[in-house]
């Protein structure tokens, strides 16, 4: 088995677990194994002294190890041991069949990944959102953000933000990409958050987007970055290495704390205000001072992809 290429999984996680007692050397390889990931895992700072490195997919190892670390589906190390087991020699069960239909939910845009915090509360003056709205509008207008029986399963994609503080932050709602027009009520305030322990806390009337967690890191990056948008676009995500647009890690997924790194490692050292999110099909992020800064950045992005594909065009900085 080539543990080189397994997920890592949290300290505090395996902190909690007693010693697995061996039972057979499969047994004893995967105690072996979660001893080593324990030592050798180093928790993320705000310093971003390097790119984060992300292990690379392995089909040999299977995708149901991927379950325990994205999800906290199990509490410890000895309730997953039967999700680990089919890279163990183990015929398939019941659980592993209920785990990879869980894995492919997971892998579905709009599903949250982190763990939420959120309390119902009113929602806020709807001035507040007035601008916001209004270039929400416009983006669904363009595709940006939407709903496709065609793609992403059909689930609504996009949403978007406003800084309300410097640990505070106002976010459409989950599955609000669909529709024509938001209002306030569409709206989560985010009251919290922490990248490294994948938690999110807000409240409103409706819980907050799947890709809370991106918009904070975002936020965090630094200051002068009042709004985030993220919305779906096939033409500047297929073109965004040749439009000098930073893409992040492909083998990292979309609403996780490695997407969060990414996009934060990204925004502290790049100067484009526009990101592509490798790992996250069409996922674009773009975010500044302001809402019309933001968008500016984004729709100029849209038109740049789609001149790149007539003549010639040469790639600048966006």
């Amino acid at each position: 088995m080539r543990t080189e290429h397994l997920v890592r999984m949290e300290r505090l996680e395996l902190s909690r677990v007693a010693p697995l007692e061996p039972k057979s050397s499969a047994s004893t390889n995967f105690a072996t194994f979660a001893h080593k990931i324990c030592l050798d895992y180093t928790p993320f700072t705000a310093d971003l002294p390097a790119r984060p490195v992300f292990p690379k997919f392995d089909p040999s190892i299977g995708r149901n190890l991927s379950i325990i670390k994205r999800a906290h589906i199990f509490s410890s190390v000895r309730n997953a041991l039967p999700v680990l087991q089919p890279t163990l020699s183990r015929p398939a069960t019941a659980i592993d069949l209920e785990m990879n239909d869980l894995n492919r939910q997971q892998d579905k845009e709009g599903v949250v990944k982190y763990r939420l915090d959120y309390t119902a509360a009113p929602s806020l003056n709807p001035g507040i959102v007035a601008e916001l709205n209004a270039w929400r509008t416009i983006l669904y207008r363009l595709g940006l953000t939407g709903q496709d029986p065609r793609r992403y399963d059909g689930l609504a994609y996009g949403n978007v933000s406003i800084r309300r503080g410097l640990t505070a932050f106002l976010i459409s709602g989950t599955q609000t990409g669909g529709l024509p027009e938001l209002s306030s009520e569409h709206y989560s305030l985010v009251t919290g958050f922490n990248p490294e322990r994948n938690w999110v806390a807000a409240e409103g009337p409706i819980p907050p987007s799947s890709e809370a967690l991106t918009h904070a890191a975002v936020y965090r990056s630094g200051g002068g970055i009042d709004c985030v948008l993220h919305v779906h676009s096939p033409e500047i995500w297929e073109k965004a290495e040749a439009l000098a647009i930073p893409v992040t890690d492909r083998q990292v997924a979309y609403g996780t704390p490695e997407m969060a790194r990414e996009v934060e490692y990204l925004v502290r050292t790049s100067r484009s205000p526009v990101i592509a999110m490798g790992g996250h099909e069409d996922g674009i992020v773009a975010y500044g001072g302001t809402v019309e800064e933001a968008a500016a950045s984004l729709i100029r992005s849209l038109a740049r992809a789609l001149a790149q594909g007539h003549g010639n065009f040469m790639a600048s900085p966006v």
